[in-house]
């Protein structure tokens, strides 16, 4: 075999050498093996906040599983927590080497900021890694229970509590 299809290597060949003689069937056969190349993805979620302005630091948990395919889904991740970003973003990338679907939950560590309320609604993210039959693989990812347009946004309220305190005035000595 010369020409084989992208992600097929020659392999073994077995009884194809010596000579035929006229009227003989000799069975050959060729081993190929198939091998997909790794392919990544890039899962992000973004921080909004309402109320008034707080510019402190929040961080983002990544947590996986794999319904099928490579159940050490979270092996190849940069990190499973994040620091979010100035920009309100984090990203994790996750690498796969073996096709199925992977489900992930982004969710919000909850700090003590007072006045802060704090996420507790996690995105749902559902990874699908599909061979695409030519050596590569390819990944998409469906953000849900987020909010937003996409899914992929974690909404916190912060309301600055004030303090007013009670002054009374007292003067000795002296009458006003």
């Amino acid at each position: 075999e010369t020409r084989m299809p992208n992600g097929y290597s020659k392999g073994t060949i077995t009884n194809g050498e010596g000579s035929i003689a006229a009227g003989q069937t000799v069975a050959v056969t060729q081993n190929n093996t198939y091998a997909m190349e790794p392919t990544s993805i890039d899962l992000h979620a973004t921080k909004e906040m309402k109320g008034n302005a707080y510019t402190g630091s929040f961080i983002f948990a990544l947590n996986g599983t794999a319904t099928s395919g490579n159940n050490n889904v979270l092996d190849s991740a940069t990190a499973l927590a994040q620091t979010v970003a100035q920009d309100g973003t984090a990203t994790w990338k996750i690498n796969y080497t073996v096709p199925g679907v992977y489900q992930y939950t982004i969710s919000e560590t909850a700090g003590n900021v007072p006045g802060m309320a704090y996420s507790t609604k996690p995105v749902q993210v559902t990874v699908t890694v599909v061979d695409d039959g030519d050596g590569t693989m390819s990944a998409t990812a469906v953000y849900a229970n987020g909010d937003g347009a996409n899914h992929d946004i974690i909404t916190n309220t912060y309301s600055m509590i004030t303090f007013q305190p009670e002054v009374t005035k007292a003067l000795a000595g002296t009458n006003v």
